[in-house]
């Protein structure tokens, strides 16, 4: 059974105060307690930015395990944004900013500080898992896995190894082992919706396979009616010319 959780639900609304928040020079935290002088401005290097840069962090003493910034690592992972990619579209949304048009500049630097103060959180959790629904299966790629819910990362492969190790693990797999990721950070409520997509994918894969396959049975029962009507005329011919040398003896 999976651990109890706080509510990490990240609504509308919320997704837009923790994002305001995250990009401020410096954020309030979630309990709105955090102040310019909980912050100390030192020369790091920043994996964003591929170059040492002045960042903004909290002061060592104000550090606690799991809390960014004065946010849960769990509720920014449920933002949902885990790519700079992500980050920008969202930041250049009506969702996040219905009112107004942000400039290049504004969305660029909102969009850096927020990665910058995400990725070490979201390093952590895919490493670590927490409980929620993770994507499980066999090799690369997101399409045909199923999800299942587990308390970390360790618990979703043993699970997936043991329960669901024969439906997929294809024959030809060269790994054993599981691989699990975390894709929700919360309770059991959405597995269905995210298995039903899969069951979806799974179907119409298979049905698109058996009519690629009808369709190239097709062919080759083409390519054989016509190899046996070959071999018939060439065969006929060489008994016309064998008969046709022997008349001429």
């Amino acid at each position: 059974m999976s651990k109890p959780l706080k509510n990490f639900n990240v609504d509308v609304a919320l997704k837009r105060k923790i994002v305001d928040d995250l990009t401020k020079k410096f954020p309030a935290g979630r309990s709105g307690r955090l102040r310019k002088t909980d912050y100390e401005v030192a020369r790091k290097y920043s994996y964003h930015h591929e170059a040492y840069r002045n960042l903004v962090s909290l002061r060592e003493h104000l550090n606690v395990e799991g809390i960014y910034y004065g946010w849960e690592a769990e509720l920014i992972w449920n933002l949902q944004l885990h790519d700079y990619h992500d980050i920008r579209c969202y930041i250049r949304s009506n969702e996040y900013s219905p009112n107004s048009v942000l400039s290049c500049h504004a969305v660029s630097r909102r969009a850096n500080r927020l990665h910058i103060r995400t990725q070490d959180a979201l390093r952590i959790l895919r490493r670590e898992g927490r409980p929620g629904i993770y994507r499980v299966g066999y090799g690369y790629g997101g399409k045909g896995k199923a999800y299942v819910h587990a308390d970390d990362v360790e618990s979703a492969k043993i699970y997936t190894n043991t329960m669901l190790g024969s439906v997929l693990r294809k024959p030809d797999a060269t790994s054993y082992d599981a691989k699990a990721e975390l894709i929700e950070i919360g309770s059991v409520t959405n597995l269905t919706k995210y298995n039903d997509k899969t069951a979806v994918y799974l179907t119409e894969n298979a049905t698109a396979n058996l009519a690629e396959a009808e369709r190239r049975l097709e062919e080759a029962k083409d390519e054989l009616a016509a190899a046996q009507n070959a071999a018939m005329i060439i065969q006929s011919l060489s008994g016309m010319q064998i008969a046709a040398a022997l008349e001429d003896n």
